[in-house]
């Protein structure tokens, strides 16, 4: 079986759960509200009956969505600890609707015999495949986001100069307008000019601009932090409330500094930025987690 890491197994959440029920919401409202324009004589009592569910489905649904991602999350996952860690400890209890329990019944059966085969044939953590990887990966600013930026700030610039059916009637709003999509246009400029590398990743060590290189043996540990911290974590250092950020900690003198990147600016995602460490530096530097016992309460 290829398994996957943690944030690739969380982001496949989006396009199994999240999706979905945010379709549902739409759906099922729609067609309620398209049967009482069309049939104004059906009964009141029908009516309300026909509200709850359209109100109601799309919540059982995501019920049972989030019950087969997460079964297929532990089969597909290369380290279950830190899959559960990402989840926070008490995530099973969100599924538990009042008087709705025995509806996940056999999903969470097959959840705990998952969880059960994974201990008892040791493949609690199984280390990643390792990809053809070039001998060095050259990390650059993000076209896709700097470029966003910029013709938002094209958009801004020529809205107010040609102001169209005279949307910005006062002057001063128009020059406002023009000096935010040039000051926008200014700031991002130099990024999608500047096609350096910015980050550096090989079998050798690491590359930033800010660091130098820096080989893996002088590396105490690093972690890719994809989320702010929920109520539950620990205050660390390596745990600060920001989101989609790649945290250093390096040997220097003698002494152990850190440093951070922030990967939205990047051409890089969080998920592949974390499992290319991992291959370049075979997984011995990367931050452990804190570990949770292998159960739940499901």
């Amino acid at each position: 079986m290829k398994y996957l890491s943690t944030f690739r197994v969380l982001r496949a959440a989006m396009w199994q759960v999240h999706l979905p029920f945010l379709a549902s919401l739409v759906i099922f409202p729609a067609i309620c509200i398209y049967f009482f324009l069309n049939e104004p004589q059906t009964p009141q009592v029908f009516k309300l009956l026909l509200l709850l569910m359209a109100v109601g489905l799309p919540f059982l649904i995501r019920f049972q969505l989030v019950l087969m991602w997460r079964a297929w999350a532990l089969r597909k996952v290369n380290d279950v600890n830190e899959f559960l860690y990402e989840q926070g400890p008490n995530w099973q209890i969100h599924d538990n609707l009042p008087g709705l329990g025995f509806l996940g019944k056999g999903k969470r059966a097959y959840i705990r015999e998952i969880l059960q085969f994974r201990k008892r044939n040791n493949l609690w953590h199984v280390p990643l495949k390792t990809p053809k990887l070039k001998e060095e990966y050259h990390i650059r600013f993000s076209i896709r986001f700097f470029g966003g930026f910029f013709l938002l700030g094209v958009a801004c610039s020529l809205m107010a100069w040609w102001n169209p059916q005279g949307i910005l009637q006062d002057s001063l709003l128009q020059f406002v307008f023009i000096f935010i999509g040039l000051g926008i246009m200014a700031w991002s400029s130099p990024y999608l000019i500047d096609r350096s590398p910015v980050i550096t990743l090989s079998k050798k060590g690491f590359y930033s601009r800010r660091t130098g290189w820096i080989d893996w043996d002088r590396i105490d540990q690093y972690r890719v932090i994809h989320r702010h911290n929920r109520e539950d974590d620990q205050p660390d250092q390596l745990h600060s409330n920001m989101m989609n950020s790649l945290f250093i900690y390096f040997k220097e003198e003698g002494e152990i500094k850190s440093d951070r990147f922030g990967i939205s600016r990047l051409s890089i995602s969080y998920v592949r930025m974390d499992e290319y460490l991992q291959h370049y530096s075979n997984g011995k530097n990367r931050s452990p987690l804190y570990q949770l016992p292998a159960t739940m309460l499901i």
